[in-house]
């Protein structure tokens, strides 16, 4: 049986309301995946400038990574180098290097390069600790300047640094520093300051406060800035001074006059002559070397060429070795101890890993002296003959020490007390 069924108008408009709500909904859903389609569209594109940035970031890291060897390179080869390097381009590499900045500290360089590459720009700052050899007088332990030494440049210890008559010029400690003098330049302790006198330069403090929480530095008169606090970091002193040169010509152990020394050198290649002597080396006046009787040559006192005379063991100098030029520098490392004679002039870098003895009358050194411990004394014979002092590694007599530059600067390359530390470094990004 058929049955048929009649709507009213209202059960139709009822059927029709059903019906109109379809349309809104299927239009919600093609504007949601619309949406969602461009997100992700987004997302992609995001993801592909993303990579494509951090690519270029990387890239101008290793600009400004090169910038800095360049720097570095100068430096090596005159440390004194502070022109800096302008817009460079690399071949065959995107980018370009916009600049490198270096400045001079008291105990360091700061060397600042940027690199751009695809707009995206990389800073590198690195901190550089100063060659030792750069200083007019560097020691690996404490160090106390009485009147009877005087020091005419920069002056580095890892250890304490006492000075009852002051500085010309900058001080690092390492530990604390005492001064009742007058500093001529700025001080740098890694502990406490005890300045009863004058600071013309800057101080800078490591320690400002002892474990009960009270400040036991005395600050004292100083002209420039104060800093307190700060973290000072030191290099590392060399290992092994003389290994370098271990491999270089042998030197048999023994005394030799500065003739004798000069000849052998002449015989050499290079652009730098290098020596080794195995044992302990001794550079004596003419007088002191021929047999009784003998007639006496003239006296060698001037040296030629650049060269550096290592040993094992003790070097003992006891003749003047003057530059002959300002072309000429020599340098005398000993993996020992090193004894100056009293009365002579030496033009050279002296270096040792041990103690610096310096004996009666009046000596000068031209360039620089580095070495493992000094101690200072008062007692004098003025006597070149007696070995006998307080301790280990004193000075009898005066000595005094001027910082030559164009000696150092001769042998930088070849010294392993001109090495490059880095003591600090940070990345800024400027895009």
């Amino acid at each position: 049986m058929l049955v048929y069924r009649h709507y009213t108008g209202r059960n139709k408009i009822r059927r029709w309301g059903k019906r109109g709500t379809a349309l809104p909904a299927v239009l919600i859903v093609i504007v949601l995946i619309s949406l969602l389609g461009s997100a992700l569209l987004s997302l992609v594109l995001l993801e592909r400038r993303s990579g494509s940035n951090a690519q270029k970031i990387c890239q101008a890291g290793y600009l400004a990574e090169a910038g800095l060897n360049l720097a570095l390179a100068h430096l090596r080869q005159e440390p004194g180098w502070q022109q800096g390097i302008g817009v460079t381009s690399l071949p065959g590499i995107e980018g370009k290097i916009e600049e490198v900045s270096v400045s001079s500290r008291v105990m360091s360089y700061r060397l600042r390069s940027t690199a751009t590459v695809g707009g995206i720009s990389q800073t590198l700052v690195l901190e550089l600790a100063r060659p030792f050899s750069s200083y007019a007088l560097a020691c690996a332990g404490s160090l106390t300047l009485q009147d009877t030494l005087s020091v005419e440049g920069d002056i580095f210890s890892l250890g304490s640094v006492r000075l009852p008559d002051g500085a010309a010029a900058n001080v690092i400690a390492g530990g604390d520093l005492t001064n009742m003098g007058i500093v001529g330049g700025s001080v740098i302790c890694g502990g406490y300051l005890f300045n009863s006198g004058m600071i013309r330069g800057d101080a800078t403090v490591g320690c400002s406060s002892d474990r009960y929480g009270r400040d036991p530095n005395h600050y004292g008169k100083i002209n420039g800035q104060l800093n307190k606090g700060l973290l000072v970091p030191l290099p590392d002193w060399p290992a092994d001074l003389v290994e370098p040169y271990q491999q270089a010509a042998w030197l048999a152990p023994g005394e030799y006059t500065l003739a004798e020394i000069q000849a052998i050198v002449n015989g050499l290649p290079g652009e730098v002559k290098t020596l080794y002597c195995g044992g302990d080396l001794a550079i004596m006046p003419v007088t002191a070397t021929l047999p009784e009787g003998e007639g006496l040559p003239e006296e060698q006192n001037y040296y030629r060429t650049r060269a550096i005379i290592a040993a094992a063991g003790d070097i003992y100098l006891a003749q003047d070795m003057r530059a002959e030029s300002t072309a000429d520098a020599w340098a005398f490392i000993a993996g020992q101890d090193l004894i100056l004679a009293g009365g002579v002039t030496v033009d050279a870098v002296l270096a040792c890993a041990g103690y610096f003895y310096k004996q009666g009358e009046m000596s000068t050194i031209n360039g620089a002296l580095l070495a493992g411990s000094i101690e200072l004394i008062t007692a004098d014979s003025d006597s070149n003959t007696s070995m006998s002092g307080k301790g280990r590694g004193w000075i009898k007599g005066r000595l005094s020490i001027s910082f030559n530059p164009a000696i150092v600067e001769a042998l930088t390359s070849w010294l392993p007390t001109s090495t490059w530390q880095v003591l600090a470094w940070q990345q800024a990004s400027l895009y």
